[in-house]
């Protein structure tokens, strides 16, 4: 019960820091916010798989940003981002595998300082980058593309074509060990729809 304190002390304080109301959102329905990437293990580097995630909480700029707004100021981004996405994901020998985690859209926080920092962009075509850099692409619809990268863990339901007990998605003796062996980090494209 104490985690569930914490959690909403949190989303409070970034509320309140960020000067929004909310600070996070959950599912849009109609629009739903999407992410399909690349997973690896951050034990060894090995390639986990693709996978397909849908946003359940979200936080867009529109919506604030705890940091600072000196440091904005000075050429700092804002932070738009995902703090719980799940999904399900495998490759071409069998395994698939559920994946939770959280991301962010690195291009936005990226580029949006750095192009801040350099004291913005005046060439059309350089505009027209750094617009694709941090706002994402505009697609047909209103629906928008960008980059993203996270971490999460998964596990593996499926291995080999055959389908695995709890013990066997989370291998290992003890909750650092499993979180160990289930951690991953994601690199990939999202969007919403």
């Amino acid at each position: 019960m104490k985690h569930w304190h914490l959690s909403l002390a949190l989303i409070c304080l970034c509320s309140t820091l960020a000067g929004a109301t909310p600070y996070f959102r959950l599912i849009d329905i109609k629009h739903p916010q999407t992410d399909n990437s690349l997973v690896y293990a951050m034990k060894n580097g090995a390639f986990v798989g693709g996978v397909t995630d849908i946003a359940l909480i979200t936080h867009a700029n529109a919506d604030g940003s705890i940091i600072p707004a000196s440091l904005q100021r000075l050429g700092l981004a804002p932070e738009p981002w995902v703090p719980l996405q799940v999904g399900i994901g495998g490759e071409l020998s069998g395994n698939a595998f559920m994946h939770i985690g959280a991301s962010a859209n690195v291009s936005a926080f990226v580029a949006g300082s750095i192009i801040k920092m350099c004291g913005g962009l005046s060439n059309p075509t350089a505009k027209a980058i750094g617009k694709f850099m941090t706002d994402g692409l505009t697609l047909p619809g209103g629906s928008t593309l960008g980059f993203s990268a996270g971490i999460g863990i998964d596990g593996g339901f499926v291995h080999e074509g055959h389908f695995q007990s709890f013990n066997a998605m989370f291998p290992g003796r003890g909750l650092g060990q499993i979180l160990e062996n289930a951690s991953a980090y994601t690199i990939g494209l999202a969007w919403q729809l």
